[in-house]
């Protein structure tokens, strides 16, 4: 089963991004080409950013064999909205979607859009609506996401943290910037209308697990919106089909579209949970909308190795490997017993996942409940290189015996591979 990696879509509020601080700034001339004009792959990137992957034809299954025909329809409507952005990015607005979806449309270009969205609306789909508006107020696409392209790369040329997220309900791009950035910054962002700034305390970067920066590695521990729930990521994985890359985590942590971060850093959402899409049930969901290493944390978080690819099975029984633990905050060895379990690896832990293999901690050591997710590694020659063998999805009876999903399984399924580079 190959994901298709072709759908887009942003959503209410949440097109956002965290500068990570690179030293030295030196500002470039917009790259708008006309008012409103703007590239393709500038005007994927900003659809890209912190939106949700919407894949025609598919059905979440939940457990018990119930389907959420409701997110299947909000999929579908989704992936609408997406074309019709691309379609019409000149011509529409961002979509405001609390509740209905209303489209704010040039008012000239309304007889032209209606077509198009008519094609949206439909027994099958979350009916969607037209807002019409005349030049005045109307902010297309088009001009929000070169707006959210150019305070990227001003982003990116600062040393200071600047938070930034497109509001559809505003029509306007809201900039956060931490006191102190330079001035000719706060003077460039100024002079785009769609720009509103707000200003915020100097973040503390914690460090290591609990506050990396970009790109992520696996085995940190970032947290659910502002819940203050964390659970730990695993592997960067990239799609043999669409070349897109995505971090795991666990399925269980998860439901689709949540959304990640450390502090205010976005670090991606899910775009799925594969626990529960027989016959996988694999307790793994991905993560898309940020830059991701292809290494993970070794020890307390002082260093990491890279990830120079899988081994399947699991491994030999009897060898020892690693879990880089994120909640924890250490590394963990262990002896690999294989699969104990049915032919497929099946084990019931409040719901059933499958390609489970098991690892015995030592010392009797046990991991803590946001551990889950963390990468078990097999060790080599050189310390700061590993490979991929799964992510932790719980216990067994034994606190010390630890089951982890198999990463083989999620690569077969997502025809994908652990991501090298």
């Amino acid at each position: 089963m190959a994901l298709r990696m072709g759908k887009f879509v942003a959503v209410a509020g949440v097109l956002a991004l965290m500068s990570a601080p690179i030293a030295g700034f030196a500002l470039e001339p917009s790259p708008r080409e006309g008012k409103d004009s703007i590239t393709a792959d500038d005007l994927e990137f900003c659809l890209d950013a912190s939106s949700f992957f919407r894949d025609k034809g598919k059905t979440e299954v939940r457990s018990g064999g119930l389907t959420d025909s409701l997110e299947e329809k909000q999929r579908s409507t989704m992936s609408e909205l997406a074309d019709l952005y691309r379609e019409y990015p000149k011509e529409v607005g961002f979509a405001q979607t609390d509740g209905i979806p209303v489209v704010p449309v040039a008012a000239k270009e309304l007889q032209t859009i209606s077509s198009s969205i008519q094609k949206v609306n439909g027994e099958e789909n979350t009916p969607i609506e037209m807002k019409a508006q005349d030049k005045s107020e109307f902010v297309s696409v088009s001009q929000l996401c070169q707006s959210f392209i150019k305070v990227h790369k001003i982003a990116n040329k600062v040393d200071k943290y600047m938070f930034y997220i497109i509001n559809p309900e505003t029509q306007r791009l809201d900039v956060e910037v931490e006191n102190g950035v330079p001035n000719e910054v706060v003077r460039e962002l100024e002079t785009d209308r769609l720009v509103s700034i707000a200003y915020t305390e100097p973040l503390t970067l914690l460090g290591g697990r609990l506050d990396d920066t970009s790109p992520y590695r696996g085995g940190g521990l970032p947290q659910k919106g502002t819940s203050g729930y964390r659970c730990s990521l695993g592997y960067k994985i990239q799609n043999i089909d669409s070349g897109k890359n995505f971090m795991t985590m666990a399925a269980h942590c998860n439901n689709l579209g949540d959304k990640w971060y450390y502090g205010k850093k976005y670090i991606g959402y899910a775009i799925t949970q594969y626990m529960v899409q027989p016959p996988t049930k694999l307790d793994i969901a991905l993560l898309t909308g940020a830059n991701y290493s292809p290494t993970i944390f070794r020890g307390s978080g002082g260093s990491t190795a890279r990830v120079i690819g899988s081994l399947p099975g699991g491994g030999t029984v009897g060898a020892s490997i690693g879990v880089s633990a994120g909640k924890s905050n250490k590394e963990f060895t262990g002896t690999y017993k294989g699969n104990q379990f049915t032919p497929t690896g099946c084990a019931n832990l409040g719901a059933t996942y499958c390609n489970l293999r098991a690892v015995v901690l030592a010392n009797n050591a046990t991991l803590q409940t946001s551990d889950s997710g963390s990468p078990v590694f097999a060790y080599t020659s050189n310390p700061g290189q590993v490979y991929a063998l799964g992510t932790v999805t719980g216990y067994y009876y034994n606190y010390n015996k630890i089951l982890y999903t198999d990463i083989e399984a999620l690569l077969h399924a997502t025809h994908s591979r652990v991501a090298t580079s």
